[in-house]
């Protein structure tokens, strides 16, 4: 695939953007932070870097690395150890088979830590394995404040993080299609005896633009909760770490961080345009975007952005106009923000009358992979 950076700087679109400002909420937590979930630009911060106890929101690094198993079916056995372990628990019973899906929503809705521990031994072994694997994912994702000891975040004074480390954590998990869905359930039944389950996460009820994500309690750490929201395009990530009024700090931050940050449109849909070259074509293919290209608006001022090709090599003649051949990334802070399909404006008519070798060579050989 053919690739081509192109800069676009803020200049380009501000008269389409319009400046807002809100001020700074108080919140209770000792700690917390939101940060835009793709490009993890920070919004707002409250001693964001404090090294801290996260209790159960330990849970969500424990199910994107799960997650990454995939297998989602795969029946689980439930050991002593399991069955016995401390703190909040569903009450699942040693020796009994449960599928990884309904353990993940008992984790991450109702805060198992019995199914959290049996999703660790299972995968791995024993939860220290697992645990060595949520230690990598953190390194991984640049998280050196963060260190796990555990997989469900019982007090350990080895197991720690911080608002802006956990943000990215979340962040990161929130972009697996499984976790999503499950952070974001109301409610579920599971195939478990048929147990209705509802989600802990007050948010999703009270907060309009609530999708997810996990809430935490022990004495040491006090209220913990990471939320995430979307709105208009936007998807936000918020984190508290001991906050005794951690509901109203998260709808406070959410609204926040919303009245500062929009998608914004830097190039109509069908305003650009790339060629790739043609075999037996009469001429280039001309690919426009089928989208429009948007980038991101801070406090009224539009980002910087990269848009990144992925091209073909070559496009085969005869091609239909509105045919997609690659597409574009929009990155901001380094991640991308979007993507944008390309397609032909025009068909490439085939050409007839002399080839050269290579023409005929290729001609042939895509006449061979269509067979």
């Amino acid at each position: 695939m053919k690739k081509l950076i192109i800069c676009v700087t803020a200049a380009l679109m501000l008269a389409n953007c319009n400046v807002r400002t809100a001020a700074e909420p108080e919140i209770s937590a000792k700690s917390g932070i939101v940060i835009e979930c793709k490009t993890g630009i920070i919004l707002y911060e409250k001693n964001a870097e404090e090294i801290l106890p996260m209790a159960s929101t330990t849970k969500l690094m424990t199910a994107l690395v799960a997650a990454e198993f995939g297998n989602f079916g795969r029946m689980m056995t439930v050991s002593e150890a399991a069955a016995a372990v401390d703190g909040s628990q569903m009450g699942i019973l040693a020796e009994q088979t449960i599928s990884f899906s309904d353990l993940l929503y008992m984790m991450l809705l109702k805060s198992g830590n019995d199914a959290a521990t049996v999703i660790a031994e299972n995968l791995c072994g024993s939860t220290e394995k697992f645990v060595e694997l949520m230690n990598e994912k953190a390194l991984e994702l640049g998280c050196t404040n963060t260190h796990f000891a555990n997989v469900h975040g019982l007090p350990n004074e080895d197991h720690y993080t911080t608002a802006k480390e956990l943000a990215l954590i979340a962040a990161e998990a929130y972009k697996n299609e499984t976790v999503r869905e499950i952070v974001s359930s109301k409610t579920k039944k599971l195939d478990y005896f048929s147990l209705v389950l509802e989600n802990s996460n007050k948010l999703l009820d009270s907060y309009e633009y609530a999708t997810g994500m996990k809430t935490g309690f022990t004495k040491a750490a006090g209220r913990c909760l990471v939320s995430s929201a979307e709105k208009d395009g936007i998807t936000l990530i918020a984190v508290t770490l001991n906050a005794p009024d951690d509901w109203n700090d998260h709808e406070k931050m959410l609204d926040y961080g919303f009245s500062r940050v929009k998608v914004c449109e830097i190039t109509a849909q069908g305003q650009y345009s790339a060629e790739v070259p043609t075999l037996n074509g009469e001429s280039k293919a001309k690919l426009i975007n089928t989208q429009p290209i948007k980038g991101l608006e801070i406090d009224g001022t539009l980002l910087p952005a990269e848009i990144e090709e992925a091209l073909p090599k070559m496009i085969f003649a005869p091609a239909e106009a509105g045919k997609t051949y690659g597409e574009l990334k929009i990155k901001v802070n380094g991640k991308v923000f979007s993507s944008v399909p390309l397609a032909l404006a025009e068909t490439v008519i085939e050409k007839y009358g002399e080839q050269t070798f290579a023409e005929r060579f290729w001609q042939n050989f895509r006449k061979i992979l269509l067979i």
